[in-house]
């Protein structure tokens, strides 16, 4: 049986990340890891490189302070496993229960007679900003049952526990549904009332789903749940249980869906987003379109033709991939060499502001009475300016001695501080969004354009879904 346990990595006074970068350096030691054979993650295999992903985080939402990791151990009795199914049960474990949203590295130890896994990742979620918590009891219903299932998937027997009846979501998972994102749970719901949709018997549903490239296994729990269906997303390893799905996705309840031409329950619908309309320009730009549509619109092509597996992690994060084709659209960025270039712009333009920031903060501790009245000043006059209840007379005046503070005093003094920390936030966005594409651009340069089905039966599928039809953020009917 394999034990998941979770630590947290603190932060050593005065140089915050030194417990961070011993945790990592340890767990990527090659005397442990056959030379770096059975190390993995999502931000790199050496140290070094995992550390400055995770620190460059930090600095993005500024929580360089406090908690700076997290250390998972997973590890299993003497002769239970070989280090191959060690790498790829730990593997799975990070994809399900941290997916991208935090960086993490992982590695097998094979240096004592029982294999031992090890998980790092970072305090900080690299999407959205907030730091992980632990909650009472996640250990119980999150944690292990997700080490529980990949050894039911590899043959290695389960951990036995006094209680029972525990619900398994992935912390990423949770994240994803509170912040409105997709989550895999809702693409294979929508699934499901696509194939109702079209299906007049349980038979026909089923062939729906397998021409949509599920893999369907049956079962039956005397004990609990009756039939049951496990389904195989298409580019997917594991199977989930239609009992994990919700009210309205079991087969009992789809058979009287069925029956009673209930063809859509009370199920959350995919976010809606507005596909790029602008001309694209480069074979990045064109790859970056494809990669959305495709996503977008993933039932209504060749499954044979597609990357399924990419295609169904692109619906998970496709508003930030169609963030990300628009910025590079208006940005008239063709190559990855353009990319670069400009990362490499945005990271000098970024420190300038920082240098700059540190200067003024450095200069407020010591400006007089005096200088501090002209700020307040010069705050008042740009307040007024942008109002629009001041007379013509009245603002000309104003404008006057507006200009008159600008010539005499020195930008320092005057330039106001949210100001100042709005264009560092904004060339801080621009450096990630920059980052993102680099990181993805290998991928997307391999997306081959693909002809779609006919535009109404796309439509009448994404309805099923629960969707609307948008022209360029409009709604439209269909007729």
């Amino acid at each position: 049986m394999a034990v998941t346990v979770l630590d947290y990595i603190g932060e050593e006074k005065g140089r915050p990340a030194e417990h961070l970068k011993n945790a990592i350096r340890y767990i990527l030691n090659p005397r442990k890891t056959e030379q770096g054979l059975w190390v993995g993650g999502n931000v790199g295999r050496e140290y070094e490189t995992v550390l400055q992903a995770m620190l460059d985080t930090k600095r993005e939402w500024q929580k360089l302070s406090g908690r700076q990791g997290y250390h998972f151990k997973i590890s299993f009795k003497p002769g239970e496993t070989d280090e191959k199914t060690a790498f790829q049960l730990v593997r799975d474990f990070c994809e399900q229960y941290l997916g991208d949203d935090y960086d993490y590295c992982f590695a097998i130890h094979n240096d004592k007679p029982h294999l031992h896994g090890h998980i790092i990742f970072n305090s900080v979620n690299r999407v959205s900003g907030y730091k992980y918590r632990y909650i009472e009891g996640d250990w119980e219903k999150e944690i292990q049952p997700i080490t529980d299932s990949r050894c039911r998937e590899y043959g290695l027997p389960e951990l036995v526990y006094d209680k029972a009846n525990r619900k398994r979501k992935s912390y990423a998972e949770r994240l994803a549904e509170k912040e409105g994102r997709i989550t895999n749970k809702m693409i294979i719901r929508a699934d499901i009332d696509v194939a109702i949709q079209r299906a007049n018997d349980f038979e026909a549903f089923l062939r729906e789903l397998r021409e949509m490239g599920y893999v369907v296994r049956s079962g039956y729990s005397e004990q609990r749940h009756g039939e049951y269906m496990a389904l195989i997303a298409p580019g997917a390893q594991k199977a989930r249980r239609d009992y994990r799905l919700g009210t309205g996705y079991t087969v009992a309840d789809i058979r009287r869906r069925l029956i009673t031409k209930e063809k859509a329950v009370d199920a959350p619908v995919f976010p809606q987003i507005e596909l790029p309309v602008l001309q694209p320009k480069g074979q990045l730009q064109v790859c970056a379109l494809e990669r959305v549509r495709q996503a977008y619109y993933y039932r209504d092509y060749d499954r044979q033709l597609l990357d399924q597996n990419r295609v169904r992690k692109d619906l998970l994060k496709i508003e930030q991939l169609r963030n990300e084709c628009v910025f590079l659209i208006e940005n008239h960025l063709e190559t990855i060499e353009e990319v670069q270039a400009d990362l490499q712009r945005t990271g000098r333009r970024l420190q300038e502001e920082r240098n700059r920031k540190e200067t003024v903060d450095f200069a407020r501790g010591i400006w007089s009475q005096e200088e501090q009245a002209v700020i307040q000043e010069y705050q008042e006059l740009q307040r007024k300016l942008q109002g629009r209840m001041v007379s013509d007379e009245a603002y000309e005046a104003i404008d006057d001695r507006f200009r008159e503070l600008k010539e005499k005093y020195p930008e320092t003094l005057l330039e106001n501080r949210d100001t100042q920390q709005m264009r560092i936030q904004q060339l801080r966005q621009r450096r990630n969004i920059l980052r993102r594409i680099l990181r993805n651009a290998e991928e997307t340069l391999k997306v081959v354009q693909l002809q779609p089905k006919p535009q109404r039966a796309r439509n009448r599928a994404w309805l099923a879904a629960g969707g609307k039809l948008t022209y360029r953020g409009k709604e439209k009917d269909e007729r």
